[in-house]
């Protein structure tokens, strides 16, 4: 047998950086932002997995003490279902944020160079009053909310800073538990020249308790930019 090394091509030096998964599709300046809203996500998944886990280990003690009375069982299943709305609504904001985010990212990436940029501002066109929002339809920073119910109710409503000057809709807030019937007595009003935009929720008698949230939606773009969350206390 020949003992004779064999012949190879040397490696070539590489003359391009060398591109990595994380930079990809983003500046490497986003990723402690993305990285940070993620590591909150999976923290809140653990929070809620340690929820369930407490609940049954509450209700397993219970039932081996034989003091796990109807009352108890419900004012439990009730405590959990509230802490799950609040988990939910709290999904909702992480979301929010990714999504944002991803949005900022492809915009810096995809946007081209407008002509406006180098072009006076006199010679520059101007707007046509049928593109601009009109300022009846404007959401103002304040909201007022307005509540008819015989129960006591808390209101939550989360605006981002892109809801202002938008036209919203809302839909009909929904429980976590899916047997429930949505809160659809819902009306987002439109601001006037005087007065802020109004909210006025609507909760029906036989409306089970519980928290029911929902997404604001702007019109033109179909994102979400706001998040409401209701929570009814459950009839005596």
């Amino acid at each position: 047998m020949s003992t004779r090394n064999r012949v190879t091509r040397p490696e070539p030096e590489r003359t391009h950086p060398i591109r990595s998964w994380s930079t990809l599709f983003g500046a490497a300046e986003g990723d402690a932002g993305r990285t940070d809203v993620v590591s909150r996500s999976v923290d809140l998944a653990y929070r809620v997995v340690d929820e369930y886990i407490r609940q049954g280990q509450k209700a397993a003690q219970r039932l081996s003490e034989r003091s796990y009375a109807p009352e108890a069982m419900a004012r439990d299943v009730q405590e959990l279902t509230t802490r799950m709305g609040q988990y939910a609504s709290d999904f909702m904001a992480l979301w929010f944020e990714l999504v944002g985010m991803a949005a900022t990212g492809a915009a810096g990436r995809q946007a081209p160079a407008r002509d406006d940029a180098v072009r006076p501002a006199a010679d520059r066109p101007s707007p046509r009053r049928d593109d601009a929002v009109p300022d009846a339809l404007a959401v103002p920073a304040g909201v007022r909310i307005e509540v008819a119910s015989t129960r006591p109710v808390e209101v939550q409503l989360d605006l981002r800073p892109e809801a202002a000057g938008a036209r919203l809709l809302i839909h009909a807030l929904r429980a976590v538990d899916p047997d429930k019937p949505r809160l659809t007595d819902v009306v987002l009003e439109a601001a006037s020249a005087n007065e802020p935009a109004r909210l006025r929720i609507g909760v029906r008698d036989d409306q089970p308790g519980g928290v029911y949230t929902g997404l604001l939606i702007d019109e033109r773009t179909s994102r979400p930019v706001g998040t409401l969350s209701v929570r009814i206390v459950a009839a005596a």
